[in-house]
């Protein structure tokens, strides 16, 4: 789930508005928005089993102003200062490049360059998340809206799992409209970045891309040549 496709931008809410709140908004909202968006949005928000998804898929910890700024830059496409992205948590700051990413059209050889460099920022990024600190922030936030908090860390552990496959998917869709050349070069500068030259385990976004292109390996060599399979074989020798 994309930012700019998320619940709580859909009815303009932020993670501490409660359910009369919410309501407002869908209903606000569905005066001039589709009727059903907007039903399914405020669904998702008050079910505190389906919120979890909108809230990993949100900015967790970010004041409501700022994570405001930060959507007015993100559909601007204004850089985000050094200080606002220091100040973000670890998976905010991931959901935020992540939905920059699918924003940004890679056109020449120093985008593609650029493009290795930002999965490498979002993989890094990623790794640093910490579950203690992210229940809590939610919780928090959970505390102040009135809502169930989260007693089972397994739940945000599972749902980090499917973020993760979601972000994979943006990625290779991003890589798609690369020339297979370029792919393999940015492939291999993140595995190489990411294990330090294999002489440490990668970045769990990485291992998930490698994984991913090593299953397609056989039909992306009917195209591209046997050097291909050399390639691959190298990443996946480095994050072992």
């Amino acid at each position: 789930m994309d930012l700019l496709q998320n619940p709580f931008y859909i009815l303009g809410a932020t993670l501490r508005d409660n359910k009369r709140k919410i309501f407002e908004l869908a209903e606000e909202r569905s005066l001039y928005s589709d009727s059903v968006l907007i039903a399914k949005a405020q669904a998702d928000l008050t079910n505190p089993r389906k919120r979890l998804n909108a809230e990993l898929a949100w900015l967790p910890g970010v004041a409501p102003r700022l994570a405001s700024e930060l959507l007015n830059k993100l559909t601007g496409h204004i850089e985000i200062e050094e200080n606002q992205l220091n100040s973000l948590s670890s998976l905010a700051k991931v959901n935020f490049f992540v939905s920059r990413l699918n924003q940004r059209q890679f056109a020449d050889s120093s985008d593609w360059t650029l493009l290795g460099f930002e999965i490498l920022a979002i993989a890094e990024t990623f790794e640093s998340i910490d579950i203690q600190e992210l229940s809590d922030s939610l919780n928090a936030d959970r505390i102040a809206a009135g809502l169930p908090e989260i007693n089972d860390e397994i739940l945000i552990e599972e749902e980090l799992r499917e973020r993760r496959r979601y972000i994979r998917q943006v990625i290779k869709e991003t890589l798609n409209n690369v020339p297979s050349k370029e792919i393999l070069e940015i492939m291999k500068l993140t595995v190489e970045e990411s294990t330090d030259c294999g002489n440490k385990h990668g970045f769990i976004i990485i291992d998930d891309l490698v994984d991913g292109y090593e299953i397609e390996v056989q039909e992306f060599l009917q195209t591209e040549g046997n050097n291909i399979e050399a390639i691959i074989k190298g990443m996946a020798d480095a994050k072992s």
